[in-house]
């Protein structure tokens, strides 16, 4: 899966969908994605089979079960593992979501 092809399936949310951060100020929720650390597949030295991991960023002001769902339905297919903080600082939610392609 291409980034295109993730920030575009992020989209089908309805969220505001980034790579990493916005530029600037955007109202909540919004959706954040990046890159984490590989899990290639290798032998003898060599990589047969690149997988990436992938951390979804869904930051809302308040406990947001509905929006949560839409997030989730847009990652139903692939195994996701999920945590979530309240960030005082900021006054709102972390909802992470981590799966590999």
């Amino acid at each position: 899966m291409t980034a295109e092809q993730l920030t575009e399936l992020l989209r089908t949310t309805g969220l505001p969908v980034a790579y990493d951060h916005f530029r600037e100020s955007t109202p909540l929720p919004h959706v954040v994605w990046r890159e984490g650390r590989s899990n290639h597949f290798a032998a003898d030295g060599v990589v047969y089979h690149k997988v990436r991991r992938v951390i979804v960023e869904l930051y809302t002001e308040r406990k947001e079960p509905q929006t949560e769902a839409l997030v989730e339905t847009a990652l139903s297919r692939f195994v996701w593992s999920r945590d979530e903080v309240y960030i005082q600082t900021e006054n709102c939610y972390l909802i992470t979501y981590e799966f590999e392609v």
